[in-house]
């Protein structure tokens, strides 16, 4: 049930109905309000890295790779990305290059998770992981 609501207010008149789900700016008499909506289906950081070991777990048994040294290197990058802004660029870069060599599939996984604009990882470990992605072309 959509909600209307009318509200008057130094001779405008505001209608709003339903709820507002709007990216960029919202520009009124007196203030400009930026909102940034989390893209359909989009999922947290670590929502993501969970169906990343999830991956890992489903992988085939290998005599040539531990699905427990995967499943570490995957976990070092999680810990080293949850530190925002203070987080290493070229450790996160170090591990995913020896990810790419270990599973590749779990490397692209990774890569697109943390490379996601919506993920909310510090810009410079974006920049890492996109250039990692493309290396690896």
């Amino acid at each position: 049930m959509a909600v209307k609501s009318k509200n008057q207010r130094g001779g405008d008149n505001i209608d709003r109905v339903g709820s507002l789900r709007v990216d960029g700016d919202i520009i009124g008499r007196d203030k400009i309000t930026t909102t940034q909506t989390p893209a359909a289906g989009a999922d947290s950081l670590e929502q993501q890295f969970a169906r990343i070991v999830e991956l890992i777990d489903r992988r085939p048994a290998d005599p040539n790779l531990d699905k427990e040294e995967v499943r570490a290197i995957v976990e070092r990058i999680l810990q080293e990305v949850r530190k925002g802004e203070a987080a290493n660029p070229t450790k996160v870069a170090r591990w995913l290059d020896f990810l790419a060599g270990m599973a590749d599939d779990v490397f692209q996984v990774t890569v697109a998770a943390l490379a996601h604009p919506v993920a909310g990882v510090a810009k410079a470990i974006q920049v890492v992981a996109r250039r990692a992605g493309q290396g690896s072309s």
